[in-house]
């Protein structure tokens, strides 16, 4: 066997390890996404999570260090896909308002697609967030998105950036489409289904429209 061969076979096998061990992670995030839905973050355990993906309590702990860990994971990944949402609907608009209801409209569909990964993004508390410092990157991303749109809009002059910061707008504009979708998802019989996006665009609207330039 030559050494080229030899370096053939070792690569395939550690090519094949590495996808078992990433088929593995995936699961083991799949259950765990699936627990959180079920029982919370109170009710939450690697062994529960082991039970529900077929693995050993040994083989989470050999991807993930504690409950927080597993936890964080999975929220990454959800900032990861609402960070595309959001990014894929600045390119939806070509005026900086127009822009800032594409992103509401962006955040309002991404929270009723994934209402597990929301709950766990923005309705829970964060600590098995902000233990991670990496953890605070994909949220501070997407934050820096609205905060790039909203100065835009006031450069453009269609905000009154004397009257009211860029974060402070941000902030507001956040509200205005958090607000309908944690009710929804905590209350649905407050805010059924059909009105959440509506009731988001006419908030987001009534913001703009409150600190537009006078005149």
């Amino acid at each position: 066997m030559t050494d080229t061969r030899a370096q053939r076979i070792r690569q395939a096998s550690f090519e094949r390890r590495e996808q078992q061990k990433e088929a593995t992670r995936r699961r083991i995030l799949e259950a765990a996404a699936q627990l959180f839905d079920a029982v919370g973050y109170a009710g939450f355990s690697l062994r529960q999570v082991a039970e529900r993906a077929g693995y050993t309590a040994t083989a989470v702990y050999a991807h993930f260090q504690d409950k927080d860990d597993l936890i964080f994971s999975v929220a990454h990944t959800g900032f990861e896909t609402f960070y595309t949402w959001l990014s894929q609907a600045l390119h939806t608009a070509h005026t900086p308002l127009d822009r800032l209801q594409a992103l509401a409209v962006a955040y309002v569909r991404f929270g009723l697609t994934y209402p597990m990964h929301y709950r766990l993004m923005f309705m829970q508390g964060s600590d098995f967030l902000t233990a991670c410092a990496e953890g605070k990157q994909p949220r501070v991303a997407s934050l820096n998105l609205l905060i790039h749109a909203v100065e835009q809009a006031i450069t453009a002059g269609d905000l009154d950036g004397n009257r009211v910061s860029a974060q402070q707008l941000t902030a507001a504009l956040w509200s205005a489409v958090h607000g309908p979708v944690s009710l929804h998802l905590s209350q649905p019989a407050l805010l059924p289904l059909p009105l959440v996006l509506p009731t988001a665009q006419t908030l987001v609207q009534a913001t703009l429209d409150r600190f537009s330039p006078p005149g």
